[in-house]
């Protein structure tokens, strides 16, 4: 028997936008960070050979869920909605604005310049709360477990900041 490491998604920094997003969500919420293609592409000739190449494509889409009620989903409501209400106005903006995650326990660090709220779930309402899950895609992050002494270096960058 092999026993797997879980943890509570509850524990994960989040930021959008220089805003903390980290409260608010479920117990049994899970934080998923989608690759946006394989990491290889491979083709087969007709001569019955295959060939494999790399994919240039460095993109995630990441999708964090939170109740409805909670000030982070309320914030990224407010957020989706006033981009989308530039756009309805004639002036569009994109919104490509920096994502980080960063768990405790050292499972994931992720650090996006650029990420794009793309979709925001259903409101779902009912005798017990529902959640609401947001969508982000990232063109290209740092994605790596957070252990060692990168671990340590990042922490302190990161309490200079006055990020904890």
């Amino acid at each position: 028997m092999s026993f797997h490491e879980t943890y509570s998604a509850k524990n994960v920094v989040s930021n959008f936008s220089g805003i903390d997003v980290s409260q608010g969500r479920p117990d049994d919420a899970f934080i998923t960070i989608s690759q946006g293609s394989p990491r290889v592409n491979m083709r087969k000739g007709l001569d019955g050979n295959t060939s494999s190449a790399l994919t240039a494509d460095n993109s995630v889409t990441v999708t964090l869920s939170y109740f409805p009620e909670s000030n982070a989903a309320k914030v990224l409501t407010a957020l989706y909605y006033g981009l989308k209400a530039s756009n309805d106005a004639g002036k569009p903006i994109l919104g490509a604005l920096p994502l980080g995650l960063s768990d405790p326990s050292g499972t994931v660090f992720l650090i996006a310049q650029e990420a794009v709220m793309v979709n925001i779930g259903d409101l779902s309402l009912g005798e017990d709360t529902g959640t609401m899950d947001f969508e982000f895609y990232v063109e290209d992050a740092l994605i790596t477990p957070l252990t060692g002494e990168l671990a340590d270096k990042l922490t302190a960058g990161l309490k200079e900041l006055g990020v904890s």
